[in-house]
This record gives C-alpha cells, sequence and structure tokens, in this order.
C-alpha cells in the first residue's frame, strides 16, 4: 500500500466521527502585530494588491516599459522580528479555527484532505492526520525551523510584473505571520496552521510555476484577511463582551474554513499530488477567482455583523465606553492646553522683562507719607467703584508718582473684597478679590518699553495669579495664531485683555501704568487712544460688561492732558499731584525728619536741628531733590565737624535737582572716566550689566584696540570692584540694581541731553555723539552684537562714514566675523541670519552704507537668492525690517521685485506682514504684483488682514486688490480678519462689498469661523450685516451646534435670536442629527452649559432626543452632581 493510499484510510475512519460544532477549545489572546501593511478597521470588498511606488525599480507600474532582465531573483530570509507575547482568552471564548478545520475536514473532498495532510505532515501521515493537536504542533515546529534555516529563492519572469507583484506582497504577510505562528503553536495551533499558509506556499514556488496569477492573488488576499479578523477576533471575540458577537463567531467558523481549503488546493495544485478531476481545471483562472470571490462574500458577510453586534456592546457599556472616551480626550486636551500654556508664559516672561525689578528699584514710602493720596475722597471713591474706569494720576518729576505706584501695589491699598450674601439662598456667602497688574516704565529698562511689553507683563501676572490663571484659556486661540509674535501686537494684545476683563469668572481687574510719559515709540498714545475707545459711549456695553480699571501715572504733559480730556466724564478722574504740592512739602518734610537723624548721627542734635529746619524751609523740595541732597551731605560727614563747616554745608546745598545733579557729578576725581561711562550708559539699547560696563569703560579708555581677548581681559577691574569705580565716578546719578545700571531717574538723562548748556554737565551730550562712543565697543560681545547695527545707524552721516569699513568687514560670511556676532542678534531679534550672504544680511540689518559700499565696490548678483528658494532676497529682507532707503537702493540696482523665497513670497508679501506702509507704497510705485500668492495661496492682502495692519488694507484697497481672492484653504482676506479678530479690517472689507456668505474648503462662513473661535463682538458685527444663521459647515454643523459644541451661552442667544426661533418651529436649527447624530440640547446638556440649555428649551428643543448610542440630553450629563443639578432640573421640568 502506497503512502497515499495509507494516508486515505486513516483520514477516512476519523470522517466517520462526528465534530459537534461550538465546542469551546482552547484560544489565546494575542497582541496585535505591526505589520508593514496596515489593515483598515473596515474589511474590504477585495484587497487590492500592494503597488510599487514609482521610484522603485524592482516593482515598476505596468505602463512602465522599463527593459528587465530574463529573470529576477526575490531574496526572502527568516523575518528577525520578536515573537509577539500571548495570554490566554477567557475560558468560554471558542476556538473559531478548530471548529474551522473541523469543517473543513467534515465538507472538503477527500483527496484534498489527503494531499494537504501529505505535504504538511510528509512522512508522519502515515500513522497521524491534523486532527490531533500533537501532530500539529509536531509539523509546525518543523516548518519553524526549516523556517529559520534557510533561505528561499522564487524565480520570476522578469516582464510579469503582476506576478512580482503578489510575490512582495506574499513576503509582507510573513513577516506578519512568522511571530503570531511561533506564539501560537501551542495555545491556537489551528490558527497557526492557517497563518503558516505562506511558509507552506513559498518553498512550493521554487519548483513549481508562478505563471497562474489568479492563484497567487487569492492566496494574498486570504493572507490579509486574516490580518484583518485576527485583529478583530482580539478585539471582539476574545474580550469580555463576546457573547454579543455569537452570531458574528458562526459565521466566522465558515470563513475560515475557505481559508484552509483556497491553501489546500494551492499546496496540492503545486506539489502535484494526486487529485480528482472533479475539482475543476486548477490551471484556469476562472477556478481561483471563484473561490476567492466565495471567500471575499463571506468576508463581507462577517464584518457587516461587527457592527450590529458591536452596537448591542456598546448600549451595554455606554457609561462607561463614553466616561473613557470623554477622559481621554479631556486627558490629551489637558496635556496639549498645557504645553500651550506652559510656552504662552514663557514668551511672556521673556517680552515682560524684569517688571518686579522697576518696581523695587523705588524705595518703601516713610510712614506718614502718600496720604495726601491714599486719604482723599476720590481716590476712595473711585476705588471703591465697582464699574469699569480710569484714573490719571499727574505730576512733576520727583514727587513721589512711582513711589506712590509702588505703595498701592505692595501695600494692597487698591485690593477691595466684595463679599456676596444671599439671606434667601441657602448658599454660604461668597468673596471675590480685586486683581491688581502692574508695570513701571522706564526710560532706558530692558525691552521696548513700549504699550505691548507692558501688557505682556500684565498678562503674566495675569495668568500665574492662582484666582486669575485659568483666564489663559483666552488667549491660547490668539497664540496659536500668531505664536511668538503675539507679543510684539499690543492690539492683539489688548483684544484677549477685554476677553478677560469680561469674562463671568474674572472678577475685578485692576492695571497700574506708571510713569505712562517714558513709554517708548509712541505707543503711549496709541494705548491711551485704545482707553478711549473702551471707555467711549459707543462701546458703553463692553466697558459694563467688565470690571476693567486702570490707574496711570505720568507728568502733566500737555499732550497727555489733550488725550486724557477726550474720555467720558463719567469713567475717567483727572487726579493732578501738583494742587496737592503743599500737602506733598509736608509729608517730605515727615522724611526730613525721619531720614536726617540716620544720615548725621555724627552730629550734633542742635546741628541735625539746623540741617533738618534749612531743608524744610527750601521751596522746590521734591523727594528726588531730598534724596539727592541726603547723599552729598553723608558723603563727607567727616568734613562738617565744626559750627562754621556746618553753615558752610548749608549755604552749599543745591536749591533744586538740577543743581543737585550738578554737584553729584563735579564730585568725581576722574571727569573723563565720568564723562565716558555716562555715554555708554545713555547710548545703550538696554541696562548694561557691571560686566559688560566694564568692558565697555576699558575699550573706551584705551587708545588702540587690543591684541586679543585675553590682553583686555587682564585690563578689566575686578568683578567685586567695580561697581565701586561707577558710584565713585557717578555717585547716586546712576543706580546699580541687580548687577545692572540705570539712571537714578528719567530727569537725570534729560539732564546730559538738555539742549539748554549750563554749568559743566548739563546739556553735555547729544545722543548721536554717544552712539559714535559705543558702536566702537563690540567686544562686550553679548550687548554688542545686538546693539552695534543700532549704534551704527545712529551715528552722525560723518562718523558713519569713518566706520563703514569695519561695518562692512562685520558683515563678511565667508570669514566668520559675521558669525561671531549673528546668533546674539538673531535670538533678540527673532530672526534666522544663517545662511545669507554679505549684501542680504547688511540689507536685512539696515545698513544703508554698507549695502551701498558693497554694491558699488563689488557689484555682486543683487538676485543671486533668488536661484535657489533657500534664501530670500535681499530685497524681500529688507522689505520685511521696513528698510526703505535700502529697498530703494536695491530696485536701483536691478533687484528682481517678484523674486520670492522658499514659502513664495516677494517682498510686498514680506512688507505687508511686517506692516512697513512707506516701504509698500515704493514697491507699488514700481509695479509689484499685488496679487501674488505665497506658498499658502494667501495675496498681500490676506497677510495684512492677518496681521491686523488697518493703513496698509487702506491702501490695498485703494489700488484696487482683489478682496475676493482666496488661499489653499478657500478662505478669503474676510475669514482671515476673522479668525484674527481684526474688527477695524473686517469693518472695511464690508464696506468695500466683501462676499460675507463665502465658504472655505471646510464649509465655513466668516460667520461660522467667528462662531468656532467664540469672537462675540464679530459674530454681532457679521450678524448686522446681515450674515446667513442657516448655512451648514463642516460635517453640515449648523451655526447654532457649532456655539453649543465651544458652550458660548452668549453666541447662541445671538443665533436664537436672529432667526433660529423661526427655523426651531420647523426643527431645523435646534433639532439637526448631525456631526456623530449629537444635537445642540444634547451638547449643552454634556457640556453642562445651563443658559444654553435653557434657551434652547424655550425654543422648543425636544429633550427625547437620541444620539447614535441611545442617549438623551438627560442621560448625558453624567458628571459632578452639583454642576449638573440646575441642568437636570431644566430637562426634568420638560
Amino acid at each position: 500500500m502506497g503512502l497515499v493510499d495509507r494516508v486515505k484510510k486513516k483520514v477516512g475512519s476519523h470522517r466517520e466521527k462526528r465534530v459537534e460544532r461550538g465546542s469551546p477549545g482552547s484560544s489565546v489572546k494575542l497582541e496585535q502585530i505591526s505589520t508593514s501593511a496596515p489593515v483598515s478597521a473596515a474589511v474590504p470588498t477585495k484587497l487590492p494588491p500592494e503597488q510599487a511606488g514609482p521610484s522603485d525599480p524592482q516593482s515598476p507600474s505596468r505602463s512602465q516599459s522599463t527593459t528587465y532582465p530574463s529573470t529576477t531573483t526575490l531574496s526572502i530570509r527568516p523575518a528577525d522580528q520578536p515573537s509577539a507575547s500571548a495570554t490566554a482568552a477567557t475560558s468560554k471564548s471558542p476556538d473559531v479555527w478548530k471548529l474551522a478545520y473541523d469543517k473543513f475536514r467534515a465538507e472538503g473532498p477527500q483527496e484534498l484532505l489527503v494531499g494537504y495532510n501529505t505535504h504538511v505532515l510528509g512522512s508522519a501521515a502515515v500513522d497521524t492526520d491534523l486532527s490531533s493537536r500533537e501532530s500539529i504542533e509536531t509539523a509546525l515546529d518543523k516548518l519553524l525551523k526549516d523556517r529559520e534555516n534557510r533561505q528561499w529563492k522564487v524565480s520570476i519572469l522578469g516582464r510579469d510584473v503582476n506576478i512580482r507583484a503578489q510575490v512582495v506582497r506574499l513576503t509582507k504577510i510573513l513577516e506578519w505571520s512568522d511571530p503570531l505562528v511561533k506564539s501560537a503553536v501551542s495555545t491556537q495551533p489551528y490558527a497557526a496552521l492557517a497563518w503558516s499558509g505562506v511558509s507552506l506556499l513559498l518553498p512550493l514556488l521554487t519548483s513549481g510555476t508562478t505563471e497562474n496569477e489568479a492563484m497567487l492573488e487569492g492566496f494574498s488576499s486570504i493572507g490579509e484577511l486574516q490580518q484583518f479578523w485576527q485583529i478583530q477576533e482580539k478585539t471582539s471575540l476574545q474580550s469580555k463582551h463576546q457573547h454579543h458577537y455569537q452570531s458574528l463567531t458562526e459565521r466566522l467558523v465558515k470563513l475560515y474554513s475557505l481559508f484552509f481549503t483556497y491553501q489546500a488546493y494551492v499546496i496540492c495544485h503545486l506539489s502535484k499530488s494526486q487529485f480528482s478531476r472533479a475539482w475543476g481545471d486548477l490551471s484556469s483562472p476562472g477556478f481561483w477567482k471563484s473561490k476567492a470571490e466565495e471567500i471575499d462574500s463571506w468576508s463581507e458577510n462577517c464584518s457587516r455583523l461587527i457592527g450590529v453586534s458591536r452596537e448591542s456592546e456598546i448600549q451595554e457599556n455606554r457609561g462607561s465606553l463614553l466616561q473613557g472616551i470623554q477622559n481621554l480626550r479631556e486627558s490629551n486636551e489637558r496635556h496639549i492646553r498645557d504645553e500651550q500654556e506652559t510656552r504662552l508664559l514663557g514668551d511672556l516672561a521673556e517680552a515682560a522683562g524684569d517688571y518686579e525689578r522697576y518696581k523695587d528699584l523705588n524705595p518703601r514710602r516713610v510712614p506718614g507719607t502718600c496720604e495726601w493720596f491714599l486719604k482723599d475722597e476720590r481716590f476712595c471713591k473711585w476705588r471703591d467703584n465697582a464699574t469699569s474706569s480710569l484714573l490719571w494720576v499727574s505730576a512733576g518729576p520727583g514727587r513721589g508718582k512711582s513711589v506712590l505706584s509702588k505703595c498701592l501695589i505692595d501695600e494692597d491699598q487698591l485690593a477691595t473684597t466684595t463679599i456676596t450674601i444671599t439671606p434667601s439662598s441657602n448658599k454660604p456667602a461668597t468673596s471675590r478679590q480685586s486683581t491688581i497688574c502692574y508695570f513701571f516704565f522706564k526710560d532706558g529698562g530692558d525691552g521696548p518699553m513700549d504699550s505691548a511689553q507692558a501688557l505682556c507683563a500684565l498678562f503674566h501676572q495675569l495668568f500665574t495669579c492662582p484666582s486669575t490663571s485659568r483666564l489663559i484659556k483666552y488667549a491660547l486661540g490668539s497664540y496659536k495664531s500668531n505664536e511668538r509674535t503675539l507679543t510684539k501686537k499690543a492690539s492683539e494684545l489688548w483684544k484677549f485683555l477685554l476677553a478677560c476683563a469680561t469674562s463671568p469668572d474674572s472678577g475685578e481687574i485692576i492695571c497700574v501704568l506708571d510713569a505712562l510719559d517714558e513709554c517708548k515709540n509712541e505707543s503711549g498714545q496709541e494705548l491711551i487712544k485704545t482707553l478711549e475707545e473702551f471707555y467711549s459711549q459707543s462701546t458703553r456695553q463692553l466697558a459694563d460688561d467688565s470690571k476693567l480699571k486702570f490707574l496711570v501715572t505720568s507728568r502733566p504733559y500737555d499732550n497727555l492732558e489733550s488725550s486724557f480730556g477726550k474720555f467720558p466724564k463719567a469713567v475717567y478722574l483727572r487726579f493732578a499731584g501738583d494742587d496737592k504740592s503743599k500737602e506733598i512739602q509736608k509729608e517730605i518734610d515727615l522724611v526730613i525728619d525721619d531720614r536726617v537723624s540716620d544720615i548725621t548721627s555724627d552730629f550734633a542734635d542742635e546741628d541735625q536741628q539746623k540741617i533738618a529746619e534749612h531743608l524744610k524751609s527750601m521751596e522746590h523740595r521734591t523727594y528726588l531733590w531730598l534724596h539727592l541732597t541726603f547723599d552729598i551731605i553723608k558723603k563727607s560727614p567727616s568734613e562738617y565737624g565744626r559750627a562754621l563747616d556746618i553753615e558752610t554745608l548749608l549755604s552749599s546745598l543745591p536749591s533744586q535737582v538740577s543743581e543737585a545733579y550738578e554737584k553729584l557729578l563735579s564730585r568725581s576725581t576722574n571727569q573723563s572716566r565720568t564723562k565716558i561711562i555716562l555715554q555708554i550708559i545713555l547710548a545703550a539699547t538696554r541696562p548694561l550689566t557691571l560686566d559688560e560696563a566694564n568692558i565697555a569703560l576699558v575699550l573706551a579708555i584705551r587708545k588702540e584696540e587690543p591684541e586679543s581677548h585675553a590682553e583686555l581681559k587682564s585690563e578689566l577691574w575686578s568683578a567685586g570692584k567695580f561697581q565701586s569705580v561707577v558710584m565713585n565716578l557717578c555717585g547716586v546719578f546712576v543706580s546699580v540694581y541687580d548687577s545692572k545700571l540705570s539712571f537714578i531717574h528719567q530727569t537725570a538723562r534729560e539732564f546730559l541731553l538738555d539742549s539748554e548748556l549750563a554749568g559743566t554737565w548739563k546739556g553735555r551730550f547729544n545722543m548721536a555723539q554717544s552712539h559714535h562712543s559705543s558702536s566702537t565697543q563690540f567686544p562686550f560681545l553679548d550687548y554688542a552684537a545686538e546693539a552695534w547695527p543700532s549704534h551704527f545707524v545712529s551715528q552722525n552721516a560723518a562718523d558713519s562714514n569713518a566706520l563703514r569699513t569695519q561695518a562692512r568687514t562685520l558683515c563678511t560670511t565667508t570669514t566668520g566675523q559675521a558669525g561671531t556676532w549673528t546668533p546674539y542678534y538673531s535670538r533678540q531679534n527673532l530672526l534666522n541670519l544663517g545662511g545669507l550672504s554679505d549684501l542680504a544680511l547688511a540689507s536685512c540689518i539696515g545698513l544703508r552704507e554698507v549695502v551701498e559700499d558693497i554694491l558699488l565696490k563689488e557689484r555682486p548678483d543683487v538676485n543671486s537668492e533668488a536661484m535657489d528658494y533657500r534664501n530670500p532676497t535681499p530685497l524681500s529682507l529688507a522689505a520685511a525690517q521696513g528698510h526703505e532707503a535700502i529697498v530703494k537702493l536695491l530696485l536701483e540696482n536691478g533687484a528682481e521685485i517678484e523674486a520670492k523665497d522658499r514659502y513664495c513670497q516677494t517682498a510686498l508679501s514680506q512688507a505687508c506682514r511686517g506692516g512697513h506702509e512707506a516701504v509698500i507704497k515704493l514697491l507699488l510705485k514700481n509695479e509689484a504684483d499685488i496679487e501674488a500668492k505665497d506658498k499658502y495661496g494667501q495675496t498681500p492682502l490676506s497677510q495684512t488682514a492677518e496681521e491686523g495692519h488697518e493703513a496698509i488694507v487702506k491702501l490695498l484697497l485703494e489700488k484696487g486688490v482683489d478682496i475676493e481672492a482666496k488661499d489653499k484653504y478657500g478662505q478669503t482676506p474676510l475669514s482671515i480678519a476673522v479668525q484674527h479678530k481684526n474688527e477695524a479690517i473686517i469693518k472695511l472689507l464690508l464696506e468695500e462689498g466683501v462676499d460675507i456668505e463665502s465658504q472655505d474648503d471646510s464649509g465655513y462662513t466668516p460667520l461660522s469661523v467667528a462662531i468656532k473661535e467664540g469672537h462675540e463682538a464679530i459674530v454681532k458685527l457679521l450678524l448686522k450685516e446681515g450674515a446667513n444663521i442657516e448655512v451648514e459647515g463642516d460635517q453640515d454643523q449648523t451655526l447654532l451646534l457649532l456655539a453649543a459644541m465651544e458652550a458660548y451661552d452668549t453666541i447662541a442667544e445671538l443665533l436664537l435670536e436672529e432667526g433660529a426661533e423661526e427655523g426651531a418651529k420647523e426643527g431645523s436649527d435646534i433639532e439637526p442629527q448631525v456631526h456623530y447624530s449629537q444635537n445642540p440640547l444634547l451638547l449643552a446638556a454634556r457640556k453642562r452649559r445651563e443658559a444654553i440649555v435653557k434657551l434652547l428649551l424655550e425654543k422648543g428643543a425636544k429633550v427625547e432626543v437620541h444620539d447614535f448610542i441611545d442617549e438623551t440630553p438627560v442621560s448625558a450629563d453624567t458628571e459632578e452632581k452639583k454642576a449638573r443639578e440646575a441642568v437636570v432640573e431644566l430637562l426634568r421640568g420638560k
């Protein structure tokens, strides 16, 4: 009896035994294996063959006419992957693969079963068959061993691209199945047997034919379907919810039996086993195609059952599932939000500078002083008033304004606590304390000392205060759009200050702005204008909705008085400190009595009394004058040991501040060095550290530059002694705080720069001279790298010409000169100067003389950067920074006006983003393309609308720019302006007749964008202009649904008032079943938004509406019992 006959007999005896369907078998829970080709969540009708990319020389597409060798060899080695871990499934989980193999044995042709057993078991097939677990495990162990110890080579005809693709698919299936088979041999042997199909097939391809494409196509599809259903088994059949999947399990048995059948046919066909002609023509593609279609059909039927079964599972576990999803989503949102908040706080802190230092530079008040203000009825009334208002405190220099501001902040003189008691309620009394934020402007301080820096300081305090830290959420949207540039945009910062102030959770916010007259770059006037608009009658409702107060101190300059005089009297209070001169002088007398005894402790009591009386007799006494005079008295007390000496002292004391300054500086024993150090401090763009000033002074007094840094270092004063050097040279005229140098007062700077010459020091300097002195001090690297271009540009023309050779050298990128300072400059100015040419570098930092020299003497190609898109051109760089003279110079020398950078931005685009109106006019005069689009499809108008430059938008509109131009996302300039809350620009565009209903690629109109971003004022504006409230956006979301999703109570109310009420009667607005079958009422209930729920119920919303998991508005509110009581009560009342 031959081998095949003996196997037939063995198999026949086993087939007489009936196999009970559904009998439990062992199974394992397998971890999901990562594959090279991911399997989708829903199985397709027929998985397509893997397409080779065009860059793959082994597998070109069919359309390519590439010539191949006569044969191609694919080398397949064992996959070097770790075994997948396997854990036991629940005991009730059926072994679907065992049931499927039993069905295959019971229903398949006997010859087919014999051929399959013979191939898998080899000689062992004589004594056993695959119905025995032990025999399968033995066969699989042998198969794995052979698999690991051999390399298969499959010969494919060179032009059979489709056959090649099928084999590539098979190798990827092999990579997936190898670790699964290894882990499942002992726990799921029948599954492992099916998953070993490719390992059984590939050796046969070495001796069999590979010409039958349909056969291999079907085999590959089966392997990919196995990947899909292995994942589904893990997530469904082996879970605690498997009882919902009984009907699916039964159909999978049939599907898996067809897997075994197809694999058996392929193996028998390729191994030349004896088989019956009744099977059909196995060499015919039609045979394999029909078998594969039957398998696809069963797989489709099974996949349809997943949805039905999973719905039952979801119904059973709705609560825990929703809670888990909600928790995960909230956790992810918190993580992302925390990262954004951390970055925002860091950027705000960097932009704000050391605002606490500026406050603490001022001394504490002496007890009994500042009472002229603190006890004034007008101040007390303003402080205790709950409405938004502004108080301007003006007084001349040295009157103690900054000491007063410090007192108000440090002693909590502004903070009030509001206690709310409701007798008719059982609720406990609540209290809310004011939040105080401040900024002290200081001429010569760190940073630009403008309104943007002040607002950054206010926000940093507001967002780091525990009681108001949650308000940071109002800034995150703007920060996401603007990132670090936000800290330089005062108008944008002001917008979310209003958002914070009008928040119901904010309470009273009091902002103290000290020395507003020292605010730079005209931004002080811009801030006053913004405050005027806020408190004006037209926006009175906005002010009434907030509790935002400002206390501003400054000198009584005419321009400030004129600006503040425009404020409505109901919200503005002027407090002129100069009208309180008598009270202030009496308080100065208290300071004299308090300090004289300490300063003149070595003097006799009668001498102390004499000094005090003399000081009190001075007619123009101020706090600043007194401070300077005390310093003069205590400088050399040993000189006044006689009564006659006291008289001499009194007669020499200054009568006013300027005299005190003159005496302080005249005491220096080295007038030359005093002049140099004062000149350096005057010209510095920020307060110099002691170390920086040490280097600057040494360099300035040297006749020649040092040969090396080591030589320079050897000539420096020691770190511990240099502060004394400064004090000896300048006295208290220069103060040192936190190791940084600054003038004692703004009047000290004014004294040195005064246009009237008097004495030795008054009017001694002008800024051009100071910049000339400082421009040669580049070796103190950190400061010099940041400031030398500014000093160079600010010099007199003659001095600039004398130093233009050195400036040209510093812009040389090829020798490393530029590389020394550009990293520091880039960091400070948020620029990327790496990889620029000399011309581009000089153009970027605004060195007109250097640009001129390069163009005239070296004649470079001004458009060389335009040849590659890695770096912007010199013209674009100059335009971006607003250097009008350089832009003109480059254009005159042939610069290509339409050259684009890597982001496809032209010079006009750059100028529009930067807000440089003069440069824009110059470019337009030279016929720059006003409609040029960048990489993202934005035109100059779109870019300007995003940045908020109102004047430039007006200019572009006058030039006839296309107001409907869309970017790559379908956004018009109007949509972009709405997104970035640029209300003034929105009004301009609406006046021009812009399409208010234009939709972007997501279906959002400008109104949709305003609602999504929560811009209430803009929503009102667009509704007033007639914007359509019935439009549907992304995923068919209505505007009302969008407002409910974002929990914007006021916006939802606006929509209902503007027409949603009528729509509600038709069921169009309030009851939409979109966005995962949720509706506005359901979303509002889930978010516990009582106000929105109440509004929707009043408009007729149905409480009985269900979503896709049978959740109702009542059941949606499942968390935080106290927080949901009001919402549930409203819903149940319906």
